[in-house]
């Protein structure tokens, strides 16, 4: 080459490759990180990814059934499975309108207090009815007893052999 003086520097530095790393710079190792994904509002149900049969699952649907049905607060109701007849000196009772389980538990106490009123069982209690079954020794018709509870004004709805049914008011 005519003119051009060959030093050599041109050569060392094609060789290098990376100017970054000759001069102490770090080069970008890994990719800067992406802008995050746009939130997009929902303005109704959100559909679910785990759709079963053409439905969205619910909340305890792959569970299995309770052994039997769960009633909060009543634990000590308990369902008959074969609806017997009242034996010899038992009386049924139903009452209404007991609108939550403390109701009926206050009633429960004051009929207790009832003279001639022995043992006695929750049959039902559902929406607002209770149902008991007694044992009744009283003189006088379970009809006439039952209408002084104390604490409560009661109304006899109706009356057979071995069932009444009342209206109570809390006095």
């Amino acid at each position: 080459m005519v003119g051009s003086k060959d030093t050599g520097i041109n050569d060392g530095l094609a060789g290098q490759g990376d100017l970054a790393s000759r001069i102490a710079m770090r080069a970008p190792s890994a990719p800067a990180p992406a802008a995050p994904e746009t939130i997009h509002r929902v303005d109704g149900p959100i559909e679910s990814t785990r759709a079963h049969r053409g439905r969205p699952l619910m909340i305890g649907a792959d569970e299995p059934p309770p052994a039997r049905p769960m009633r909060i607060g009543l634990e000590e109701v308990s369902i008959p499975a074969t609806r017997e007849a009242p034996a010899i000196g038992e009386m049924d009772l139903v009452v209404t309108p007991l609108a939550t389980p403390d109701d009926w538990h206050h009633f429960e106490l004051a009929l207790r207090r009832v003279p001639g009123v022995g043992a006695l069982r929750i049959e039902y209690y559902r929406a607002g009815i209770l149902k008991l079954r007694l044992q009744w020794t009283g003189p006088q018709r379970f009809a006439h007893a039952v209408a002084n509870v104390p604490g409560y004004r009661v109304g006899i709805l109706g009356e057979d052999r071995s069932t009444v049914q009342i209206r109570v008011v809390r006095a």
